[in-house]
């Protein structure tokens, strides 16, 4: 530590009486009392309802309703109207992910992808569909999965008419119209666009049978042969012996 940061730390004199927290002034000691102690949020949008802690908060919030965008990203064409919103974008490019899970591996860009991540090592699933019996730990996974009821499929291909319920879908989708074949075969020589490709093909490797049939003995490795089996030897025997029963 250089003189200039010694002689600033024996500057700050105003301490928290709760924490280790220390600073200069005690305007900022207010501030780090209600921002981490008391919670106390006495300031409030009058557009909205929002709260917060400092009337500095209150003004950077009061962007959001402002429709000028005047932070703008200097690799991209991204802007936006919020200091920090623009400092959350950056990582996109930087691929830095400050935010990291105190059970697994999982880093991510914000705090917000980090809180909604912990979720996931709870066994609480606060969030229940309001149609059928579907709960799950995230919000984000309760509106996914609501799509499977209203068939809602925001996510579009911007080159055929191909839509999505989820965004990962689609992003495997445009893989469709790459050139790329990024998955190879171990065994032999096969090349593939998708993963899912792959797995599928392997099973012709592995003689992996895990689709059965309900209504005999038969076996197969992809649910597309299962269909046509059951269409061609289950769903005619049914209609011929409906046939017989009239006559």
């Amino acid at each position: 530590m250089d003189r200039s940061e010694a002689a600033i730390q024996k500057e700050k004199q105003f301490k928290c009486s709760i924490c280790s927290y220390k600073c200069l002034t005690s305007g900022n000691l207010k501030i780090h009392f209600r921002r981490i102690h008391t919670k106390e949020k006495s300031f409030k949008c009058s557009i909205c309802s929002y709260k917060c802690s400092t009337s500095s908060d209150l003004k950077q919030h009061m962007k959001v309703h402002s429709d000028v965008k005047q932070y703008e990203c200097s690799v991209c064409d991204y802007k936006c109207k919020l200091l920090n919103g623009l400092k959350v974008h950056l990582r996109t490019h930087t691929n830095e992910k400050p935010y990291a899970c105190s059970i697994c591996s999982y880093k991510s860009s914000t705090s917000g992808y980090l809180s909604s991540h912990m979720k996931t090592h709870s066994d609480e699933k606060q969030y229940k569909c309001t149609v059928c019996a579907y709960q799950c730990k995230q919000f984000s996974s309760l509106k996914q999965h609501q799509r499977t009821h209203t068939n809602e499929k925001p996510y579009k291909c911007p080159v055929c008419d191909y839509k999505s319920v989820r965004s990962s879908t689609l992003k495997q989708h445009m893989k469709t119209h790459s050139q790329e074949k990024q998955y190879k075969c171990s065994t032999c020589e096969y090349k593939c666009k998708l993963l899912g490709s792959l797995k599928y093909h392997l099973r012709t490797h592995a003689n992996e049978r895990l689709y059965v049939c309900s209504a005999c003995d038969y076996r197969c490795n992809h649910s597309s042969n299962l269909k046509q089996h059951y269409k061609k030897f289950h769903i005619c025997d049914n209609e011929n012996k409906s046939d017989s029963n009239v006559a």
